[in-house]
């Protein structure tokens, strides 16, 4: 906003566009479908192909030679379609903790999320104060977590006490990954919990929920139809539950029904899927900074590389100690400001390494 328009785009199904395909609360996913259809929406017009024509007929709307594109997370998914068929119109994009459109990711959805969780340990590791405090991270939460299956821990959380087993603790702790104000919280926070302090405030920081408080967002079917045309149609749930099998059984409970839920949902929702050639990796030449976040539990760094490679003016970034939405910190927004205004030169990443070095993971009080 210093020195350029930012365009918001809610697409098409979500937020305030119409029609807007939300789901009402507690209803069935076959009763969402049943009303959205008999109100005339033809879910088969969701997808991200008609969302990528619909940015380049704004783009016309607007009077626009050229635009910038930024996004995140689906936006990154959304991003890679819009290369593939408008990249004339494309002065650069910033792709910021990609989701591939040539990788099986919800099948690949449990090993990323918990790769993830291994770079934390590795970097608490390679600070002597976080080795000495918390040597066996990993194997404590798996500790953790037997006891919870066996009886829940009673924790006090803003006032109110929640009964948290082990799909809930698991949860937790891999989204804080994703928040910069949980991260440094979650080695202590498992230690804590392990000691059975359950008034631990590192606790209290991992397990309060960071959940989007604007609902008119949360476009549950807009949502369905985009996965269940352009993403699972492509995947089984067979290969989930095969790529989960080597997880702690926590951890691949908790992966396994995310990968069901979605396939169940599309047996229900009955939209037809994308082409084959919809997962071909995207090739461009358009200027690209790619960006992901070690510590991303939804979409883990290695699949930004992998969006990278096949993008021939692309520079490729890992942000050290940061989860989903690299751009949280000030460290990748100033090299995204800066690619902006140089599309041609490689961004300066010196910052980074000041994320690296700098003391980071809260340790006990002495």
């Amino acid at each position: 906003l210093e020195n350029r328009d930012v365009i918001l785009i809610d697409q098409r199904g979500m937020g305030h566009s119409q029609p807007g395909l939300f789901c009402n609360d507690g209803e069935l996913t076959d009763e969402c479908r049943a009303r959205l259809v008999g109100n005339g929406v033809d879910l088969s017009q969701f997808h991200t192909a008609a969302i990528a024509d619909d940015i380049e007929l704004l783009r016309q709307s607007l009077g626009l030679d050229q635009i910038n594109l930024f996004g995140f997370s689906y936006g990154t998914f959304l991003g890679q379609e819009i290369l593939r068929r408008h990249p004339e119109r494309i002065r650069s994009a910033v792709l910021d903790s990609c989701l591939p459109v040539a990788v099986a990711t919800t099948a690949e959805g449990g090993p990323g999320a918990l790769a993830s969780f291994l770079n934390l340990i590795a970097d608490c590791n390679s600070d002597p104060a976080c080795r000495a405090s918390y040597p066996e991270i990993e194997n404590t939460l798996y500790a953790v977590l037997d006891r919870a299956n066996t009886t829940p821990f009673e924790i006090l959380l803003d006032g109110e006490t929640v009964s948290a087993g082990p799909s809930m603790l698991v949860t937790s702790v891999f989204m804080a990954l994703n928040s910069p104000s949980q991260i440094n919280a979650i080695p202590k926070a498992i230690y804590d919990l392990a000691a059975g302090d359950v008034e631990s405030t590192a606790l209290a920081t991992v397990l309060r929920s960071e959940s989007n408080n604007m609902p008119y967002l949360d476009s549950q079917g807009a949502k369905i139809s985009v996965k269940c045309h352009d993403i699972l149609p492509f995947e089984t749930y067979i290969e989930a539950k095969q790529n989960n099998a080597s997880l702690n059984p926590y951890i691949a409970s908790n992966y396994d029904l995310f990968a069901l839920t979605g396939h169940t949902q599309c047996q229900v929702w009955q939209v037809r899927a994308a082409d084959a050639s919809f997962h071909y990796p995207v090739q461009s030449d358009v200027p690209t900074l790619v960006l992901g976040g070690e510590y991303d539990s939804l979409t883990r760094s290695a699949w930004s590389e992998t969006v990278a490679a096949t993008l021939s003016q692309s520079y490729y970034f890992s942000i050290p100690r940061t989860g989903h939405v690299t751009i949280q910190r000030d460290c990748p927004l100033e090299m995204a400001k800066s690619f902006l205004n140089n599309p041609s030169a490689v961004p300066n990443s010196s910052c980074l390494s000041e994320i690296r070095t700098s003391d980071f993971f809260e340790l006990p009080s002495s």
